[in-house]
């Protein structure tokens, strides 16, 4: 926790990740207070999130930063991961723990949707390829082996809208975690009645869809007791928390690219228009309104990115628990690789490859392992495989959007500078990272206006990195000649 003078008008964003709750006060110039960073809470097994625990972290959150800053924020942003959500029931609580976009027990339902209505129609109303991330599969699911849930079933919310109800006792949700179910029409902005239906459900049980920047409510009194905000406080739910880490970071027009890298990893790249659904699903990309409300976005995923970090230092370093601080242990190791490429590539699958070649059952693969390779290159080699991978992901956006990537902006790189480094010199274009935290700063200055506020730009610190041209040029060698004949050999997108 760090925190410094306050100013005399606050803003508060709220992001709610797969690994962590961040929870920070800016000043209205996207300047930070005092910031919070909490595990997300899991619920029995670690399979899944507890919805009840995640709202009492991000209060507990809220009240501590009012302490410490000494004054309550005038606005709320929420910010959250997509496809996680729960039920509620007609008292508004949670009929189930909460699923994760990682809960695989939709396969059969998955491949039903596919095979009844077919990948690119779906695709052509949802923007989205056949997934089991997504909800639907997931209700498909219930309704089959727990239909009381669905029937007792109030509304379905995502964790940005979970705690945005909490804080204000209001329903609702932002186009760019709507987008995310797999049962929105992109083009007409609403939930298809169709689609609902094949699960039973109708659109009054899912939240209303506001526009960018409403508000969703107003905190009340109860809440305000509790934390120390002000009774009244306008709350708005900022969206994805990919999108609103990459609009922070300055990336709003077509060419420019964000690399959000954090327990999974997202490549999102700006449109100005919808890609063409045929597109999406050779190349399991997915499509949709952007946080701006203006523009289109393209979303190209690896499942496991920093968590390949934790795999490692859980199973190769033989630490059940990752140690206190996994990612720090992963960067020590790989500090003491000194090689670079290290010959060895690695494909980054722990949890199957999604973009831009759907492969679920693909797996984490290692070739070109000698004995003269250390543990520690073998760390290093896992960068550089996810790295490979998402400029694989980038050229294929490109090739889709027709549009070539001018500069892709690493969010997340600080936690992992060496990885930053790598991928630097993997990447053709220029590269460059952000201090700070662009999705919490960005919750934040995206409810700005609901409080009276002008919508401030973050103002982000940008850094190019660079790399020596001997170093790039054996990346791009083993990039062509050994990374992609294996995983990339049918380039979809540009058939």
């Amino acid at each position: 926790m760090s925190s410094a003078a306050a100013p005399r008008r606050l803003l508060a964003g709220v992001d709610v990740g797969s690994g962590n709750i961040k929870v920070g006060l800016f000043g209205v110039d996207g300047v930070p207070v005092v910031r919070l960073v909490r595990p997300t809470p899991r619920g029995q097994g670690g399979q899944h999130y507890d919805a009840d625990r995640i709202v009492q972290v991000v209060l507990d959150c809220l009240a501590e930063c009012v302490s410490v800053a000494g004054t309550a924020p005038e606005a709320i942003g929420v910010a959250s991961m997509a496809e996680t959500g729960v039920a509620l029931d007609a008292d508004l609580k949670p009929l189930h723990p909460m699923l994760s976009w990682a809960d695989g027990r939709a396969a059969a339902q998955t491949a039903w949707l596919d095979r009844e209505l077919g990948a690119v129609s779906l695709a052509a109303t949802t923007g989205l390829p056949v997934h089991a991330r997504h909800p639907l599969p997931k209700w498909l699911w219930l309704r089959e082996h727990a239909a009381g849930v669905l029937r007792k079933t109030r509304c379905w919310v995502s964790v940005a809208d979970l705690v945005a109800l909490a804080l204000t006792g209001e329903l609702s949700t932002n186009v760019t975690l709507a987008q995310r179910t797999m049962a929105f029409d992109v083009r007409n902005g609403e939930f298809d009645a169709d689609l609902l239906a094949l699960a039973g459900l109708r659109r009054s049980q899912l939240p209303p869809v506001l526009a960018r920047g409403e508000v969703t409510g107003q905190v009340t009194e109860s809440v305000a007791v509790g934390t120390g905000l002000y009774a009244g406080t306008p709350v708005v739910i900022a969206g994805h928390d990919h999108l609103v880490g990459a609009y922070a970071a300055g990336v709003r027009a077509p060419g420019q690219l964000a690399d959000s890298a954090g327990s999974t990893e997202a490549v999102i790249a700006v449109a100005d228009r919808l890609a063409d659904p045929s597109a999406l699903v050779a190349t399991g990309t997915s499509a949709g309104r952007y946080v701006d409300g203006a523009r289109w976005c393209m979303i190209g995923e690896l499942p496991s990115s920093s968590g390949l970090a934790e795999w490692f230092v859980r199973r190769m370093l033989a630490e059940p628990d990752g140690g206190k601080d996994a990612v720090k242990r992963f960067l020590d190791l790989v500090a003491e690789s000194t090689e670079r490429p290290t010959g060895v590539v690695v494909e980054p699958y722990l949890h199957g490859c999604a973009a831009p070649q759907p492969r679920p059952h693909r797996r984490l693969a290692l070739r070109g392992v000698t004995e003269r390779h250390s543990l520690a290159d073998l760390a290093a080699a896992v960068l550089e495989g996810t790295a490979f991978h998402a400029r694989w992901v980038s050229e294929e956006i490109a090739a889709i959007t027709n549009v070539l990537p001018a500069r892709v902006t690493v969010l997340g790189g600080e936690r992992l500078p060496g990885w930053t480094q790598i991928k630097a010199a993997v990447n053709p274009w220029p590269t460059t990272t952000v201090n700070g935290d662009p999705t919490l700063v960005g919750a934040a200055l995206l409810a700005a206006p609901a409080a009276g506020l002008a919508s401030v730009d973050p103002g982000v610190q940008r850094t190019e990195i660079t790399s020596g041209p001997v170093v790039s040029a054996r990346y791009e060698a083993l990039y062509r000649r050994r990374f992609l004949p294996p995983t990339g050999e049918q380039f979809p997108a540009r058939r």
